[in-house]
């Protein structure tokens, strides 16, 4: 399986950069740079890109950042650059380690919901009303149905 990685032009200069702005310690590794004010996670711009702390530190440890993966927190400490403490995986594998944590407050449902919406599509309901009571709208509702989301349940 090939990747497209991300390259970078002189790593030791942003390297020693990166090194200054951690806070290493037993556990986590925190970022002491500036932070997205969205989320938390710590941000470094180098050759005029911004890019993510916990991936620059996965990049550090690895050798290799794949574009196509994220870089996942096991700690669910946004400033934390551990690399022992990241793992890599899919979008879908970042929101359902989030929702099995608990910290995804965003996301409503489950994978027993996601069935059970599915089960009353399949019984003659509309998809405006199953939305209507999963707490979603009929584009999410069907985009479930259809196995556009939550497609691996």
């Amino acid at each position: 399986m090939h990747h497209e990685v991300t390259t970078f032009t002189r790593p030791a200069a942003w390297t020693r950069r990166f090194w200054a702005k951690v806070r290493v310690a037993n556990g986590c590794w925190l970022w002491l740079g500036a932070t997205n004010r969205k989320n938390g996670y710590g941000q470094l711009t180098i050759d005029g890109k911004r890019h993510l702390a916990h991936r620059l530190s996965w990049f550090l440890a690895c050798g290799i950042l794949p574009s196509k993966r994220h870089v996942c927190h096991d700690c669910d400490t946004p400033s934390c650059v551990n690399p022992l403490h990241l793992f890599l995986g899919s979008a879908g594998d970042n929101v359902r380690d989030s929702v099995r944590k608990g910290r995804n407050k965003r996301w409503k449902l489950n994978e027993e919901m996601v069935r059970e919406i599915r089960r009353r599509y399949a019984s003659g309901l509309t998809l405006k009303q199953v939305g209507a009571q999963f707490g979603i709208d009929h584009t999410m509702a069907g985009r479930i149905v259809r196995l556009e989301s939550w497609a691996h349940v």
